[in-house]
């Protein structure tokens, strides 16, 4: 039979007793994982059928079944493959979950789609399989990324366009090019306004050995 004219697939609820674990399988559950897809069917419904080849000998979906069993669910979906050979059979299983683990993330749409599913309390997000430091992680490189992204890049050699002195108005805003120790700077960028708050890292340029205070002891200046 050709491989593009094979008949079409057709699921078939199966007793979870009926169906045969392959010993062939190379593929291992950790008990956390179980667990991760009984909430996961739990929430969402056995959604991904199980493949099986003529015999009830399950191709692909041994973890999905375990949880199944797990939760008390007696019949699952299934899909026969009956058109491969042994051989075929054999390539399938491990093309089925090695080719799944070559797949990669968007990682701004990841963690968009993250952020979303914690501000609702519908639904739990580590249903996704993403434990909380992950996602904690996820959204932390995301909001780095977006960072990044309103840098703007400079070319450091060419000619300097503003000198000192030079006071520049962003809509509301003012910035100036001056001497911080110069009183006159302050006059000129303020007017006769007053600041509500100001950051501030002084001393500059001055060494840090016995020079700040630490553990609310102050140190000789």
């Amino acid at each position: 039979m050709n491989k593009h004219s094979r008949p079409p697939l057709e699921i078939v609820y199966r007793h979870v007793t009926d169906l045969v674990a392959n010993p062939q399988n190379a593929r291992t559950h950790s008990p956390k994982q179980i667990r991760q897809l009984e909430a996961s069917i739990q929430e969402f419904g056995f959604v991904n059928p199980v493949i099986i080849d003529r015999k009830n000998k399950i191709m692909a979906g041994h973890g999905r079944l375990l949880a199944a069993k797990k939760i008390g669910i007696e019949k699952v979906p299934t899909i026969v493959l009956e058109d491969l050979t042994e051989d075929q059979i054999r390539a399938y299983i491990l093309a089925d979950n090695r080719l799944a683990e070559k797949a990669g993330w968007d990682k701004s749409i990841l963690a968009i789609e993250l952020q979303h599913l914690i501000s609702i309390d519908e639904i739990d997000v580590t249903i996704t399989g993403f434990e909380i430091p992950e996602i904690d992680l996820i959204l932390e490189e995301g909001r780095a990324e977006q960072d990044k992204d309103d840098v703007i890049e400079t070319d450091e050699t060419a000619p300097a366009v503003t000198q000192p002195n030079d006071l520049w108005k962003l809509g509301k805003h003012r910035i100036l090019c001056g001497n911080a120790l110069h009183e006159s700077s302050f006059a000129e960028l303020m007017g006769n306004r007053r600041a509500n708050i100001v950051f501030a890292d002084v001393p500059y340029n001055v060494a840090i050995d016995q020079n700040v205070c630490g553990r609310a002891h102050i140190a000789t200046m």
